[in-house]
């Protein structure tokens, strides 16, 4: 896994943002594997707690999960440490290593989970797709750039459709759509036949913060 972890600040505009790069294979020669993966993008959580019934994780903010294996008879638990969420979830194994978020507060009743589900569309030779998640607390919409084009947006708690680009060097922006701030701004080699999401998280007008982790698909 590889991290990189950078911190900025700007006078008037500061916003915590959490990029996630989780990369799916589709079309490739490799199998992806199946089971979940979790994302952990609430701003000040204690570590939440995933457990499968073999396997127990503990998933600090700005972390994602390796692949959990699962099954239709033992449930996904998770639970944050301090109490103030918990719930089951049953897969069949089928999904293709869909992921969850976690967003929004640590309050009781600020912590959403919601599943992302990995794409049905097909990708051609030489393609490569990128969606956006926006779970940055108290904002309002995000625009996605690819190569200097806005392709796509997302409201709060809303993953995007995956866009698709040429496999290669691609430009990934992040603008405020109210502001047209730049939030982030960064290169990245994608290879053909990947699926890449990116997940915006944290608290509207505090500091920015960038963490971006690829995830293998074997």
């Amino acid at each position: 896994m590889n991290q990189i972890l950078s911190q900025f600040s700007k006078p008037n505009w500061f916003t915590t943002l959490l990029l996630v790069l989780a990369v799916t294979g589709c079309g490739g020669s490799s199998s992806p594997k199946t089971g979940l993966r979790v994302i952990n993008a609430v701003l000040d959580s204690a570590p939440f707690q995933i457990s499968n019934g073999s396997e127990n994780i503990s998933l600090g903010f700005a972390e994602i999960s390796e692949i959990i294996p699962v099954n239709n008879k033992e449930p996904v638990s998770i639970k944050a440490q301090d109490g103030n969420f918990s719930f089951n979830l049953i897969l069949t194994g089928e999904e293709n290593s869909p992921l969850m978020l976690l967003y929004g507060s640590s309050s009781i009743s600020g912590t959403k989970a919601k599943l992302l589900e990995h794409s049905d569309i097909k990708l051609h030779s030489g393609q490569a797709a990128v969606r956006i998640v926006n779970a940055v607390e108290n904002s309002d919409e995000f625009k996605l750039l690819l190569n200097n084009a806005a392709v796509t947006s997302s409201p709060f708690g809303a993953p995007s459709e995956f866009k698709t680009v040429a496999a290669g060097n691609l430009k990934i922006s992040v603008t405020d759509s109210l502001t047209e701030t730049t939030v982030f701004s960064s290169e990245i080699e994608t290879p053909e036949g990947q699926f890449y999401t990116v997940v915006l998280a944290g608290e509207y007008n505090l500091f920015f913060k960038t963490v971006i982790i690829k995830q293998p698909t074997s």
